[in-house]
């Protein structure tokens, strides 16, 4: 008897107790959208409010365009903050650094060329600095460049560069009649005549520079199809006996062009009366 009480009370203490499982409360994750962080240019461009001179704020500048990485949604914004310390700095270097930011932007692949091109004419519009005015010019060509199929816009830039050859500097002379060698579209007949009438006015410019390049925007126009007459041979040679190297180098190529070109026709030698082929004398 006593052997069936044990076993009993053995089989009530040895009961398993099953108790359910707690339920742990679920916990939401709640979800932030943080802005995006600025690009390293446009934080580089807000410091240049608190830049105390002009010093500081070219140190800026250079900073930036050693990192330049810049998205797409800050470029209206760079512009912007750019071209309103341009119109209050007072040092044309930083003007200088600043146009050339500008060409920079406008190579990000999302950039809008022709509105930065129109933000650079304005930006040098009422300039005085030569320096400036010729970085201008050469951010709005090299932007130019960019827009190959837009012929209306080459037309407006090449007549802001014939505007801007009456500068004193031969770098903005220069920088125009690159201008006007590279973005002229193809033309024929009068059209094509005054724009090599042009050009060669400045074959006996006072600055070798201007020369030089007058000679080289000849050679680019008639490479890109704007040919020109055969009747300035005799002048062209006149110009090997220039002081100057860089002009006397240009000048003999663009000899070697007309002879390839014009290799027939009839000219007469210098101190003589005697007839040869232009390709004769040429070479």
């Amino acid at each position: 008897m006593t052997a069936v009480l044990k076993k009993r009370a053995l089989a009530e203490y040895s009961h398993t107790i099953q108790e359910p499982p707690l339920q742990v409360p679920t916990k939401k994750l709640k979800l932030i959208n943080k802005p995006a962080a600025s690009s390293p240019v446009l934080a580089l461009i807000s410091c240049l409010e608190s830049c105390k001179n002009s010093r500081e704020v070219l140190r800026t500048l250079l900073r930036t365009s050693d990192n330049f990485e810049l998205s797409t949604s800050d470029i209206p914004e760079v512009l912007k903050k750019l071209s309103d310390h341009f119109k209050l700095e007072a040092e044309s270097a930083v003007r200088v650094k600043i146009l050339s930011l500008l060409l920079d932007i406008g190579k990000e692949p999302s950039a809008d060329i022709i509105s930065i091109i129109d933000e650079a004419i304005m930006l040098i519009k009422n300039e005085v600095s030569h320096k400036v005015i010729a970085q201008g010019i050469n951010t709005i060509l090299n932007l130019g460049k960019l827009v190959t199929d837009n012929v209306s816009l080459h037309y407006k830039l090449v007549e802001i560069a014939k505007n801007y050859l009456k500068d004193v500097s031969h770098a903005v002379k220069c920088k125009c009649l690159e201008t006007i060698g590279v973005l002229i579209p193809v033309c024929t007949g009068n059209e094509a005549d005054k724009i090599l009438e042009l050009v060669s006015s400045y074959f006996d410019n006072e600055d070798a520079r201007v020369r030089s390049q007058a000679f080289s925007t000849t050679i680019a126009l008639h490479e890109r199809g704007i040919k020109i007459n055969p009747n300035v041979y005799k002048d062209v040679c006149n110009c090997l006996k220039d002081d100057y190297e860089i002009v006397r180098k240009v000048v003999l190529k663009l000899v070697w062009l007309l002879g390839i070109t014009y290799p027939e026709i009839v000219v007469t030698l210098q101190d003589s009366e005697q007839e040869i082929r232009l390709i004769d004398d040429a070479f």
